[in-house]
């Protein structure tokens, strides 16, 4: 998989969407595959209930599939996002930190699947969770990875 920092991960994400300076995220990558996006409680993330807001929490467990792809280096290529569904298990109310797993296999199966095939799908699974380690959501994406133009 490719070497990217989690610097640059964070400027691209904020210069291209801008929502994602707005909440001061930060990106994290394990050893094993582990993508992680930290989200630090604000004021402006929360809702009416003073818990971070449900669009909230799905965007951070989302943008992680196109940090998945990112780690894949292959070039030309760009993911969609074909659907997400989120379960929110309960009330977030403090920092948060979303994850997903994105293996060496996991890409080169996708390489294989874009040379051979030229478009690849995948499921990618997130947990989002509070700072007491609970789980507050869980999500399924589906991800459509298609040529550029």
């Amino acid at each position: 998989m490719a070497t990217i920092s989690a610097e640059n991960v964070e400027k691209f994400c904020k210069s291209s969407v801008p929502l994602f300076d707005h909440l001061n995220i930060k990106f994290e990558f394990l050893d094993d595959g582990v993508i992680r996006c930290h989200l630090p409680f604000d004021r402006k993330v929360s809702n009416h209930l003073n818990s971070v807001y449900a669009g909230v929490q799905w965007s951070i467990a989302e943008v992680l599939g196109g940090i998945a792809f990112a780690t894949s280096s292959v070039p030309g290529f760009v993911p969609l996002l074909k659907s997400m569904n989120i379960e929110f298990k309960k009330p977030a109310m403090t920092d948060l930190v979303a994850q997903v797993c994105f293996t060496e296999g996991d890409a080169e199966k996708m390489q294989q699947a874009l040379k051979a095939e030229g478009r690849y799908n995948f499921e990618l699974k997130s947990t989002v969770q509070d700072t007491q380690g609970n789980v507050v959501a869980e999500g399924l994406a589906v991800y459509a990875i298609r040529k550029m133009g």
